[in-house]
């Protein structure tokens, strides 16, 4: 999902429909995934 909001360009919108998700669902996994990769980059 983070590719394909960030590499390919998604909207929040077309992951919902792309995911048969709520839109709210979609930015909460996004957010959590984007915590998690941040967590790996740090020192």
């Amino acid at each position: 999902m983070v590719r394909l909001a960030y590499l390919n360009g998604w909207s929040r919108d077309k992951l919902a429909r792309h995911f048969d998700q709520p839109i709210n669902t979609v930015k909460t996994w996004l957010h959590r995934a984007l915590k998690q990769i941040k967590r790996c980059l740090e020192p």
